[in-house]
């Protein structure tokens, strides 16, 4: 699959996980699952960027 399509799509999945903990902190305060949520978005953040990486690197080498 092309890495900009995955980029975009965890980077859409990480907001989505950092909206479900903005919602869950505001009504049930800070516990377990929203820190889990924030550490579901950061990895997603991380498997973004890694993709844009490789998109960047597979243009330079052609």
């Amino acid at each position: 699959m092309n890495p900009l399509i995955l980029a975009v799509l965890y980077f859409l999945v990480g907001n989505l996980f950092v909206m479900f903990a903005i919602v869950h902190v505001q009504t049930e305060g800070w516990e377990f699952f929203s820190v889990l949520f924030i550490g579901i978005a950061a990895a997603d953040y991380m498997l973004a960027w890694h993709n844009l990486q490789k998109r960047k690197q597979s243009q330079s080498n052609q």
